[in-house]
This record gives structure tokens, C-alpha cells and sequence, in this order.
């Protein structure tokens, strides 16, 4: 995982990006207002959808999800 900045290609640390969204989740906001920012390796003005994310991903074919946890335990039929 991993962010680098596409004007210098320096590494941009994932702690950076959380505190980033973590200094606007502070302050009541549902969203970034823009995503303009200033890349902290080399001071450019750049935009977060400019960075290049090499984030792991996956896709599944099915979900397994527990209804109604309350519920007894089911018993064998015979």
C-alpha cells in the first residue's frame, strides 16, 4: 500500500492522508470541501485525485452475513 506523489514520485505516507481526513472528520465536515492540497514531500499544489494509490484490492463472488443474532440455535431434523 502505498501513495507517491506525481510530481516528485516521493512517498507519501499513509499516516499522512489518514490525518489529513481525520483533521476535517474533527471539525464536523461529511466530506472534504475540495481536494485541493500542497504535496508534503516537495511543497507542490497538487489535488488528492492527482496522487498515484497503489492500494491492495480484491472482489468475492459471495458475502456471508449473520441475520437475527438473537435467534436460539437451530436443532437437527431427523
Amino acid at each position: 500500500m502505498s501513495i507517491r506523489c506525481p510530481h516528485c514520485d516521493g512517498a507519501i505516507g499513509p499516516e499522512w492522508y489518514g490525518a489529513l481526513l481525520d483533521a476535517y472528520d474533527e471539525q464536523g465536515h461529511d466530506s472534504l470541501p475540495t481536494l485541493d492540497i500542497t504535496a508534503p514531500c516537495c511543497a507542490t499544489d497538487t489535488s488528492l485525485d492527482r496522487l498515484d494509490y497503489d492500494w491492495p484490492c480484491g472482489f468475492a463472488r459471495f458475502e456471508i452475513a449473520a441475520w437475527n443474532p438473537q435467534r436460539s440455535l437451530l436443532t437437527p431434523r431427523n
